[in-house]
């Protein structure tokens, strides 16, 4: 692997994830970061009987993605430096691999499920040790807002400390929304059960967020801060309501705090396909 002064943006590729939309996101990105762009277009390993000389028409089909990759950083002009490899492998795995030396890690979209277990996209959210940028194939123009899903304080730090520089190099307002059904969790022993009214838990539920985000503001006095508190049963359809016209959505891998950090929670895993911009996944440490 290419050793860089400053940790790349890493962008994978391969037959199933071969999006130019996602190369020019990442390009953006690694622009607005001031960081090298690393490309990897990945192409099955050759089978044991046959020679490395021997013509291999996915090594091939790998080359002309990174000239097709290559050509659009160019045609945009973005000033970065860049460096581009073939290699032989699962893109999961390598993706992986080079997030622990990458500052960010950019893939296109993939299927719910493949053939062999899930998405890449998927794996490659629910290991890397990097923040993971997955690009859906039509995006929502620049210039939406940074959009925050947040589940209530604990654990919240993280996301917020990608999602303020994220609105901040963008020059764009950040929408911190907490999605929460019945009663909110961290208003539990705030609220009487057998009292419980909506209107007072709204409130809650929007003192809740006024609360987690206590402090970024000054941190960040350049960002118009809006927050959120909606009432629903499925928060992954409230988030995806608000990636219409956003120009990212910053989430954690699971907002389930037993949850196996091998694993996507189901919001995150349906906003990785149902989105309509890209979603940037936090890992929580």
């Amino acid at each position: 692997m290419t050793t860089y002064p400053r940790r790349p943006v890493v962008i994978g590729l391969d037959e199933a994830n071969d999006s130019l939309e996602a190369v020019r996101l990442a390009a953006i990105e690694a622009r607005l970061r001031r960081r090298p762009l690393d490309l990897v277009s990945v192409f099955p390993p050759l089978p044991p009987d046959r020679s490395a000389a021997e013509p291999w028409p996915s090594r091939d089909e790998a080359g002309r993605r990174m000239m097709r990759a290559t050509a659009v950083i160019e045609r945009m002009r973005a000033g970065i430096d860049y460096d581009g490899r073939l290699e032989a492998g699962s893109l999961a795995d390598l993706l992986v691999d080079r997030a622990r030396h990458a500052d960010c890690v950019f893939i296109g979209p993939t299927a719910r499920h493949t053939a062999t277990g899930p998405a890449a996209s998927e794996l490659v959210a629910a290991h890397s040790v990097a923040p993971v940028c997955v690009v859906p194939m039509h995006t929502a123009l620049p210039g939406g807002p940074i959009v925050v899903g947040v589940a209530g304080i604990g654990g919240v730090e993280p996301l917020l400390r990608a999602a303020f520089p994220e609105a901040e190099r963008r020059g764009v307002a950040l929408q911190a929304v907490y999605v929460w059904s019945v009663v909110p969790n961290t208003a539990l022993g705030t609220l009487d059960p057998f009292n419980y009214h909506p209107v007072a838990a709204a409130a809650e539920a929007d003192r809740v967020l006024a609360e987690a985000l206590a402090g970024w503001q000054e941190k960040f006095p350049d960002v118009d801060v809006h927050r959120r508190a909606l009432s629903g049963p499925d928060a992954e359809r409230g988030l995806v309501a608000f990636t219409a016209d956003a120009s990212m959505v910053v989430v954690a891998p699971t907002s389930a705090p037993g949850r196996s950090v091998q694993l996507l929670g189901p919001v995150t895993r349906g906003l990785l396909h149902d989105a309509r911009c890209p979603v940037l996944v936090v890992p929580m440490h």
